[in-house]
This record gives C-alpha cells, structure tokens and sequence, in this order.
C-alpha cells in the first residue's frame, strides 16, 4: 500500500499498438479478445477505481 497513490496524477500515453487490428496475421485475427475492446479498468485493474 506504500505506493497505491504515487500515481494518481499521472497520465500514460497507450502504446503504439493499442488499436492493432492484426491486419496481415490472419492467427492474430482469429482471437476473441483484445486489450482494445475488452479490458475494463474499472473491474480488470484489481484495484479500486472510479473512472466510468
């Protein structure tokens, strides 16, 4: 718990890769989940957190 809030007013940039469609890697297509449409902070994070 030491370090919970040293971040709470920072931002980070998403990486270059966030919104990849896997254009040209028909494997990487197939998947049913991504980063991009599927992670839900609010739950996924583990932490509690009030951002909608």
């Amino acid at each position: 718990m030491k370090y919970l809030h040293k971040f709470d007013n920072a931002s980070f940039p998403l990486p270059a890769d966030f919104y990849d469609d896997y254009k040209g890697r028909p494997a990487l297509q197939r998947q049913q989940i991504t980063v991009a449409h599927d992670l839900d902070i609010r739950y996924d994070s583990k932490i509690p957190c009030d951002r909608s």
